[in-house]
């Protein structure tokens, strides 16, 4: 069995979506893109690239920092240095992977800046409304980003032609370089890394159980409220041998989730 972290929140998708918040400001797109450069270096860390990165694929937890999750089409790629496998979302794969050349961890660096452009604009840089794979293929192999011109998002503008360069051996694509680049200057990645910046959204009202509740997804529960000790009895107790678990639990026991034990 995987015993897994219960992330509850919403997707990014529907944070975007929601027509009556607008994104259209630097310091929420900051914020997110300073944790999904986080996310992407750690990954590189495990030799782990994750080629389905998209708002669906990024939950805003319930303290307001993105989370990566949908691992299913992930590649490791330890003892190698590239795959070539066509696989993603088509919106969000990179050139390279459509042309079916080998490719590393650049592409996961493109679908941030699809991922970003979108949170920002509102739309996708290349085959927005398209659903023939084909000419979204075409229109990423051939068409150059259009960014709308601007003063006051042209650092934003700059970061988004560096992570959307077709040449993934251009591309911007380490934390080094994007941590350097003008639009994250004087942003704080250790205090993000430790969670201990304030984020410019909380999700309200709308989280994963308040959805169940609803019955607005298919989390199959009959009462997800009482997931919520269990949640914060595992967040709190990760490390810990199996006897440890067992005293844990009798503890616990005056918790309604553990009467079964």
């Amino acid at each position: 069995f995987f015993l897994q972290e219960f992330v509850n929140g919403i997707t990014l998708r529907n944070r975007v979506e929601n027509k009556k918040r607008k994104l259209r400001m630097l310091n929420e797109v900051k914020f997110y893109g300073g944790i999904l450069t986080l996310i992407l270096d750690y990954l590189e860390t495990k030799r782990i690239i994750h080629r389905d990165l998209k708002p669906d694929n990024l939950i805003i937890d319930n303290c307001g920092y993105l989370k990566a999750i949908d691992f299913g089409i992930a590649k490791n790629i330890t003892g190698t240095d590239s795959t070539s496998t066509l696989i993603g979302t088509c919106q969000y794969m990179a050139p390279e992977i459509s042309l079916g050349k080998s490719y590393s961890f650049a592409v996961d660096y493109w679908s941030m800046g699809v991922v970003l452009f979108e949170v920002f604009y509102g739309y996708l840089p290349f085959g927005d409304g398209y659903t023939d794979p084909n000419k979204i293929y075409k229109e990423i192999q051939d068409k150059n980003v259009v960014l709308p011109c601007d003063e006051k998002n042209e650092k934003f503008n700059d970061l988004l032609r560096n992570l959307l360069n077709k040449n993934p051996l251009k591309r911007i694509q380490s934390f080094d370089k994007i941590k350097s680049h003008p639009f994250y200057e004087g942003f704080d990645f250790d205090k993000v890394m430790k969670r201990e910046m304030k984020p410019p959204f909380l999700p309200q009202g709308d989280s994963i159980i308040e959805h169940a509740e609803k019955g607005k997804n298919n989390l199959q529960v009959s009462n997800a409220k009482k997931y919520i000790p269990f949640e914060q009895f595992m967040r709190n107790n990760v490390f810990c041998s199996s006897a440890e678990l067992d005293q844990l639990i009798k503890q616990q026991k005056s918790e309604d989730f553990f009467n079964d034990f």
